[in-house]
């Protein structure tokens, strides 16, 4: 992760006490080139702001720059134990472990943000549900994910004390088309299918004909391909009990043809191509169990199952964040 301060001092006090994932705005304003610069090195971003209304202002922006950079960003709170400290630089000069305490514990920003509202509104009065609901709603409607906006307006809800569907109606959320990912997946032929996942048939291939590089299989589930006999080999692949292939002689055999005009043609090495496809599968495995998760968080809807849907929530979020990290 990186550390965003807001001083130049904060910096130097941070380097010098043994903390240098740490960077400072230095009194510019932050951009997306900014953030997407941070997010080459690490998609975790944690900002140590002001908790005054500009450092208010300045997470805002940045919830929003964050969405179009595609990094993941938290608020750091300053530990108070050993009195008042107003940056990181007067916190690293009482306790350096307080800093890193405090670099350990990030809020989301939104959710940051949300706190901060509330403690400066009064969300027991109509005009201060209203007032919190505009600024929240308005901080959501921004983010690019359907399920973490879902999740948000649940917060909302909670923290004031409103029906979701009434914050729906204000939100003016446009009803999505329902999308049928999975069924289109089912009625494709068998044809289709094994070309739609023929790299995993590339990927057996390589660790095959380069044994040296099975070992990096252990990076793979069990039973993460698309087809028996493939999970089988990979299976064999990975224990490294290379006699068992005999059993599946003539596959191997079609499995190796097939592929080795594929893999003649690969640029770069074959740990890099190795790497690449190890990537692709578990990419791949990722968003079939998101969109599974998807369709159990329809199922809860419909059955009103609050409880299951927050959970189901927020495996997703999970999912969506090791999605994101891949990325990098």
């Amino acid at each position: 992760f990186v550390v965003v301060v807001e001083g130049n001092m904060d910096v130097i006090s941070s380097h010098q006490a043994g903390v240098k994932n740490v960077v400072a705005t230095a009194g510019t304003a932050m951009t997306v080139h900014h953030l997407k610069a941070l997010g080459r090195f690490s998609n975790d971003v944690r900002l140590c702001f002001d908790s005054d209304q500009a450092g208010i202002s300045a997470t805002e922006r940045a919830i929003s720059l964050g969405q179009q950079a595609g990094v993941e960003l938290s608020i750091i709170t300053l530990n108070q134990s050993a009195g008042e400290a107003k940056d990181p630089d007067e916190l690293i000069q009482k306790d350096l472990e307080l800093w890193k305490d405090s670099i350990s514990k990030p809020q989301p920003a939104i959710e940051w943000i949300f706190d901060q509202y509330e403690k400066r509104l009064n969300i027991a009065t109509a005009v201060g549900k209203k007032e919190f609901s505009t600024i929240a709603l308005k901080l959501v409607e921004n983010l690019n994910d359907p399920v973490e906006k879902d999740f948000y307006i649940e917060q909302i809800s909670k923290r004031i004390g409103v029906s979701k569907t009434t914050l729906l109606g204000k939100f003016d959320e446009k009803p999505r088309p329902v999308k049928s990912k999975r069924r289109i997946k089912i009625e494709k032929t068998d044809e289709k299918f094994v070309d739609e996942y023929i790299y995993e048939d590339d990927l057996l291939a390589l660790a095959i004909k380069e044994q040296k590089l099975a070992e990096m299989l252990s990076e793979l589930q069990d039973n993460i391909l698309h087809d028996k006999q493939r999970n089988q080999i990979l299976q064999i692949l990975k224990s490294n009990n290379l006699d068992l292939l005999k059993n599946f002689d003539d596959y191997v055999k079609i499995l190796l043809l097939k592929a080795d005009e594929r893999l003649g043609n690969i640029k770069g090495s074959a740990t890099d191509e190795m790497k690449r496809l190890i990537h692709k599968i578990k990419t791949q495995n990722l968003q079939e169990r998101k969109i599974n998760l998807q369709e159990q968080l329809e199922d809860a809807e419909i059955q009103g199952d609050e409880n299951l849907k927050m959970k189901i929530l927020m495996e997703i979020m999970q999912l969506n964040k090791e999605l994101n990290s891949g990325k990098r």
